[in-house]
């Protein structure tokens, strides 16, 4: 796979680095997600290594999301070698920003590298291949604005579409390849991520919660979802929306209380 693109700040890249027409897109407070297809499967990685077995539990909720929604023999009818592209993405997880988590995707696909050119598809190219296989694209904010008359100094950044309040900032890509973020003022990349590690039982209490199992199971299909299904999406949920981390020696109490907590909420 590829790695994830480097992101340079508009400081940095400069406005006259742009050329042709400019995409400005929402810029999510997100973790890295990649994945391939080699030997007919779909294999996931972060942004700096491979998931060999299972998914780190933060990532489970974006990884069922590609495994359910992408349209794995679209790719294979469209592509001459579907083992040539490298699909970059931001599993959207619980960092910074208070999303709406019942609308915002668990993920979202932003780049396209196709190994055949080794080059990265534009803004537009990229939209309609993740349109085609079935998973989410970043809310636009300009598509095909002409780089004459996009100035960063003026630009004022929209409110984020996936909660009431300001987003971490913009993405600005041409279709050359040139790429540059601009943080929102209120928005610092650098700050730490707050994590919970309380004990197992306190982790549940605190977030397998009736409204979350009530909200999960509304999306499932039909009006009595089975408890296999039930209990892993609660836990995607959890991993994915909280600062809930549960350490590997303590998975075992937590998913045993969770699970107790489901099945009461089953009746």
């Amino acid at each position: 796979m590829e790695p994830v693109p480097t992101l340079p700040t508009l400081e940095e890249v400069g406005r006259e680095a742009f050329t042709g027409n400019v995409w400005i897109v929402e810029l999510l407070d997100a973790d890295p997600l990649r994945f391939a297809v080699e030997d007919g499967r779909l294999v996931f990685a972060d942004g700096h290594r491979r998931f060999d077995g299972d998914a780190p539990p933060r990532y489970r909720a974006s990884v069922r999301a590609v495994r359910e929604g992408f349209d794995l023999g679209a790719l294979f009818e469209a592509a001459d070698d579907p083992t040539a592209y490298t699909f970059v993405c931001d599993a959207t997880v619980h960092r910074h920003l208070p999303y709406d988590w019942e609308r915002l995707p668990a993920v979202v696909g932003v780049e396209v590298h196709d190994a055949a050119v080794d080059r990265w598809l534009s803004p537009d190219a990229a939209v309609r291949v993740y349109d085609r296989l079935g998973l989410a694209t970043p809310h636009a904010f300009e598509r095909e604005l002409p780089a004459r008359h996009f100035y960063p100094d003026r630009y004022d950044t929209p409110a984020s579409a996936w909660y009431d309040g300001p987003p971490a900032g913009i993405l600005v890509r041409d279709k050359n390849g040139t790429r540059a973020v601009r943080y929102h003022p209120e928005f610092d990349p650098e700050a730490p991520v707050a994590t919970d590690r309380r004990d197992p039982e306190t982790l549940v209490a605190e977030y397998v919660t009736e409204a979350r199992i009530v909200r999960v199971a509304s999306v499932l299909q039909g009006d009595d979802p089975g408890f296999e299904a039930l209990f892993d999406r609660v836990l995607d949920a959890v991993f994915r929306e909280t600062p809930a981390v549960v350490d590997e020696a303590d998975r075992r109490a937590f998913r045993s209380a969770a699970a107790e907590r489901v099945r009461r909420w089953q009746g």
